[in-house]
């Protein structure tokens, strides 16, 4: 098996298993990929596309990463004349680029996952070119939603039966038992960037009167920006206790809940498809307050947290955070830890996905 990784430079750290390679992928400079662009032109896939395209730069040049990956995967894999699968996550350039070996390679079998920003349009990502076209050539295109799947199917006019729902999952952890007193412990893991809105969280924790024990883990541009706002709406409050922990390893952050009081995990995102930080808290038994976007609504109900309409105000949040405070905390944590189980358990989940990679 060989393993292709899109970040050139940061540091390896995992251990790969025997028998497994891997392979960098160095990107070509950008010359040639100005060269692929302009040949791109008289691309009959550029054709079809540019006639509902709404950005022909971004067409072009979509098309260009995707033959340079192309071309990278060819010289660089040693691939059998027998029947071979490759998998991508996600539906992007370098999916594309394999399509175009389909010809080549007739016995190879292409599948992808689909997550949320490989195909939602949005303010950051107003046009996705090629993607109803790249689905149509692989043979299984996995989306972890059913919102991901209705959006798709809507959006792009892309219905076939190779578009199927697979969610994806975490392993098992240590159910952490609830502490219902009058306190508390509230994290929020995210980027600080702006479609986060981690900014709420902290609005939404100045108007609260009871004790509450505050930690954000991750890191981004925003960050001291953030952390002055804190001090400001919260630095003054004595029952506010708040940390901006940073980028942490994945190790040390499960380490952190798993030591570590933790009664309720918050999202204020604008956008998600189906969060790992939420799965991760419920394999916990640690209920989750997040908003009804992507397929949130999938995984967070009135059972094991609170799912708040799409745009909430801070007060909103704030209430939803009391309900968890005055509700049955000990039923919140079963249930969350019961959601998991039943649809977010990795190894059922990824059990799932192999045999039906096995049957195609």
């Amino acid at each position: 098996m060989t393993v292709i990784s899109l970040d050139g430079k940061a540091p390896q750290t995992r251990e790969l298993p025997p028998m497994v390679s891997l392979i960098r992928y160095v990107k070509p400079p950008l010359f040639q990929l100005f060269f692929k662009a302009l040949t791109g032109l008289f691309s009959p896939v550029y054709k079809a596309e540019k006639k509902k395209s709404k950005n022909k730069w971004k067409t072009l040049w979509a098309l260009a990463k995707a033959e340079a990956f192309r071309s990278f995967f060819e010289k660089n894999t040693e691939l059998p004349y027998g029947g071979f699968a490759v998998y991508t996550y996600w539906l992007c350039y370098e999916t594309m680029g394999l399509c175009f070996l389909r010809e080549q390679f007739p016995n190879m079998k292409l599948i992808t996952r689909m997550h949320r920003g490989d195909f939602y349009e949005s303010k950051e990502s107003p046009y996705q070119p090629f993607k109803a076209v790249t689905a149509a050539h692989v043979d299984k295109a996995f989306v972890v939603s059913e919102e991901g799947k209705r959006y798709f199917t809507e959006h792009y006019e892309y219905e076939a039966p190779n578009l199927q729902v697979s969610r994806l999952g975490v392993v098992r952890r240590e159910k952490k038992e609830p502490v219902a007193d009058n306190s508390l412990y509230i994290v929020s893991c995210s980027n600080l960037i702006a479609v986060k809105q981690v900014n709420l969280i902290i609005d939404a924790l100045s108007g609260l009167r009871m004790n509450v024990n505050w930690r954000h883990f991750g890191d981004g541009n925003l960050r001291q920006e953030l952390e002055r706002y804190a001090k400001i709406k919260l630095g003054h409050l004595s029952n506010i206790s708040y940390e901006f922990k940073g980028a942490v390893s994945h190790t040390d952050l499960m380490e952190y809940y798993k030591n570590n009081r933790m009664d309720l995990l918050i999202n204020t995102s604008l956008i998600e498809g189906v969060p790992v930080s939420v799965m991760e808290a419920f394999s916990f038994g640690i209920p989750v307050v997040a908003p009804d976007v992507g397929g949130m609504r999938e995984i967070v109900d009135e059972t094991c947290g609170y799912l708040l309409p799409q745009k909430s105000r801070p007060k909103v949040i704030a209430n939803a955070i009391l309900e968890v405070f005055n509700g049955n905390r000990t039923a919140l944590s079963q249930n969350a830890y019961a959601k998991w189980e039943s649809d977010f358990n990795a190894e059922v989940n990824y059990g799932r996905f192999i045999e039906e990679i096995k049957n195609l």
